[in-house]
């Protein structure tokens, strides 16, 4: 596979970790991020904000990139913050795209934009119609993506969870587990299958094999919220004490299906592979 130019538009958590993997398959990778906090080499540090045009005019280099990938997180859980990081920071990027025409673009979105409540089965051909801000904005960032004019594929991200993710096993060790009554179906993923998941795919196009425009992250096994909790309870040696509410993101069964076909093969295909992994490194 030849070298290949690549910018990873927030450097975070997944966007550094990817630019490692990136790297160590022997590609040139450029990250973006608003800390000046130090990336690891070899990846080479632009420090910008792209929701502020100013910002991102100065730090942008003027080379042309093959592959462009944004996933970006918002800087807080309001409507505000997701439009300035997920629609004007992406218009912005997109500004900066004109007349570069990179081979592809990636934005990693979220399995928010579905709206499902009452246990169906999602894919990427299923009709999007969010009613809360998170799903509503994100699904306007991929129409702008979508109505730009060079190739484009959104990865829908759920429940990402991992080093660093523990937020869940914090609720359950604390004695925690998900009411009876409110137990949606959640879907997850561990952080190490989104970063395989979005190499694989960039591995695939370097090869000139056809992507789709979409695909769903997550693993292969939708769970009930309250299963998974119990579940972490008993790992974990802890007599649950309080059945809270839990999930805000409905209750579906988000479908891996596509990302399978497409040859890719999970680190974690279960909530227990990858909680177990986590509980064991603890």
């Amino acid at each position: 596979m030849h070298r290949k130019s690549i910018i990873i538009v927030g450097c975070g958590d997944l966007g550094t970790r990817l630019g490692i993997q990136l790297s160590e398959l022997g590609h040139e990778v450029y990250g973006v991020r608003r800390s000046k906090h130090a990336l690891p080499e070899p990846l080479k540090a632009i420090i910008g904000d792209v929701s502020c045009m100013t910002s991102l005019a100065s730090c942008w280099p003027e080379k042309a990139f093959d592959y462009v990938i944004y996933c970006l997180a918002a800087s807080e859980y309001s409507e505000e913050g997701y439009k300035s990081a997920y629609v004007t920071g992406l218009q912005n990027v997109l500004k900066k795209l004109q007349d570069k025409h990179p081979k592809r673009v990636f934005f990693v979105s979220s399995t928010s934009v579905y709206e499902q409540s009452e246990g169906e089965i999602v894919s990427e051909s299923t009709p999007v119609e969010p009613q809360r801000f998170a799903g509503a904005v994100m699904l306007k960032a991929e129409q702008l993506l979508e109505a730009a004019s060079y190739p484009a594929t959104v990865v829908r991200f759920a429940g990402i969870y991992g080093p660093g993710r523990e937020r869940l096993i914090k609720k359950v060790r604390a004695g925690d587990v998900c009411s009876k009554d409110s137990n949606p179906i959640s879907n997850r993923i561990h952080i190490e299958d989104c970063v395989g998941l979005l190499a694989h795919l960039i591995k695939l196009d370097c090869m000139g094999q056809p992507l789709k425009d979409c695909y769903i992250g997550v693993d292969n096994e939708p769970a009930p919220l309250r299963e998974v909790t119990l579940w972490l309870a008993k790992q974990l040696g802890v007599r649950p004490v309080k059945e809270v509410p839990m999930g805000r993101g409905g209750s579906k069964k988000c479908s891996s299906q596509r990302i399978i076909n497409s040859g890719y093969q999970f680190k974690y295909p279960s909530y227990r592979d990858g909680y177990q992994a986590l509980l064991e490194n603890d």
